[in-house]
């Protein structure tokens, strides 16, 4: 039995097509083609069976999902049902949130779940108004990243599945597909969240009937360790002579503060204390300058040394002179410096430690030194918020973990979260004498 026949409407002058179920002989109504040239109508044909069959609002359906709909829908008006079974009907219909209490259709149902779960990390979305109305962070930047796990969900699942019909069973699958391409537990789960956090709130919103992430577990598994240099490295490396002063002032800031890239970029004027740094905001392309990660400024000491190198980095700004100047001057007065530059510069006085220069890609032995220098590095997990980790190594040893949480900014110790308030002069003194102790020999007198 033929699967389709392909055949041109007089009226129109268009080719249509209708399919036909060949278990059950059961043809679904002829749909346009919306073409008067019979390759290409039988191009079209092709690829609605490879790919489903356009439906409004609801991306494509296979024709196999097709045919069972028409089946079901042919039973329901041939079958001679009761009141009861009607009644049967709609409690399913309900319990999948295709229907509200009231037994109104709910439109997000039937909306590709693909569809609707990039939306909902979009900035603007409702989730994120929420959040924001709440006094909770979202920055663009976890929106975009957010919204780009969507995506790669998306091209997981089974093309066309609407939110209403999302499983437990597609969401173990798809971690399953995840963990089986050798991603790291910790990227699986955050991938997983951008599925489960959005289904969750679905679910609590009634826009679903029930919540399929519910008893669903995360992947455990050894976490890659943060690599950091060893103390004769970190002396050698600032002993180097740098291309770029402002990557090196960079380092030398994230080594004897614990701050971030963005934390270092973001440092302004009226941010250099005398003995101190404040660390007051935190910057990215994508949502400019914002409060630090944690949601909270923070004070850390600063030493004479640092102290000089930033304000003498800052006096070469081209911008005019003002509070809000940034110390890593960018092209434009109201934008840092692009942080690839200091990983660049970092990359480039990585290699010089090691007795190599960076060399001309054009010449494929200088190019192959350098990347088996930084190969080297990068297997060790050595990047810039490495220097983040030295610090709470080197301080670690040196003052207690209650005094050490309030310069880093961390908050992953819930015991200690009701002390991060109450940071004193006595706490910072402390710090000083131990950054001091740590970090003195990094800065030339």
């Amino acid at each position: 039995m033929r699967q389709f026949s392909v055949f041109m409407r007089s009226a129109t002058g268009l080719y249509y097509v209708q399919f036909r179920d060949p278990d059950t002989g059961l043809r679904l109504g002829r749909r346009s083609l919306a073409t008067a040239d019979r390759d290409q109508a039988l191009l079209r044909v092709a690829e609605w069976m490879r790919d489903g069959i356009p439906a409004p609002k609801e991306g494509r359906r296979s024709l196999e999902h097709t045919f069972t709909l028409e089946s079901v829908l042919h039973a329901l008006h041939d079958a001679p049902l009761t009141a009861g079974d009607a009644s049967r009907i709609v409690a399913d219909l309900r319990a999948r949130g295709l229907l509200d209490k009231r037994g109104n259709t709910n439109p997000k149902t039937s909306e590709p779940f693909g569809t609707w779960l990039r939306d909902f990390w979009k900035y603007d979305s409702t989730y994120i108004c929420e959040r924001l109305a709440h006094g909770q962070r979202a920055t663009h930047r976890h929106c975009q990243d957010m919204e780009g796990r969507a995506r790669e969900i998306e091209g997981m699942l089974p093309a066309g599945l609407a939110l209403g019909n999302v499983k437990r069973s597609h969401l173990v699958d798809l971690g399953l597909a995840l963990k089986a391409r050798g991603l790291a537990p910790a990227t699986v789960n955050k991938t997983m969240s951008a599925a489960t956090t959005a289904l969750r709130w679905a679910a609590a919103n009634e826009i679903i009937a029930s919540d399929p992430t519910r008893g669903l577990r995360g992947f455990s598994g050894a976490r890659r360790v943060r690599g950091i240099l060893e103390p004769a490295e970190v002396k050698a490396l600032f002993s180097t002579t740098w291309t770029d002063e402002r990557a090196r002032v960079a380092c030398l800031v994230a080594a004897t503060t614990g701050a971030r890239l963005g934390e270092v970029l973001a440092l302004q004027h009226q941010d250099i204390g005398e003995d101190r740094l404040f660390i007051r905001h935190s910057y990215s392309i994508r949502d400019k300058l914002k409060t630090p990660k944690n949601g909270e400024a923070r004070v850390v000491p600063l030493l004479p040394g640092v102290r000089s190198a930033l304000l003498t980095l800052e006096a070469k700004s081209p911008h005019p002179a003002s509070p809000e100047r940034f110390v890593f001057a960018g092209f434009y007065p109201d934008r840092p410096l692009d942080g690839n530059r200091i990983l660049l510069g970092m990359r480039k006085a990585l290699v010089a430690m090691n007795g190599e220069t960076w060399g001309d890609d054009k010449k494929p032995e200088e190019k192959a030194a350098r990347e088996k220098i930084l190969a080297e590095y990068s297997t060790r997990a050595v990047d810039f918020h490495s220097w983040r980790h030295w610090y709470s190594k080197n301080m670690a040893d040196r003052i207690d973990m209650r005094t050490l949480q309030n310069a880093t900014g961390h908050r992953d110790l819930s015991v200690l979260e009701h002390y991060a308030d109450h940071e004193s002069e006595g706490d910072l003194a402390r710090l000083g004498v131990a950054a001091g102790e740590a970090f003195g020999g990094l800065i030339a007198s």
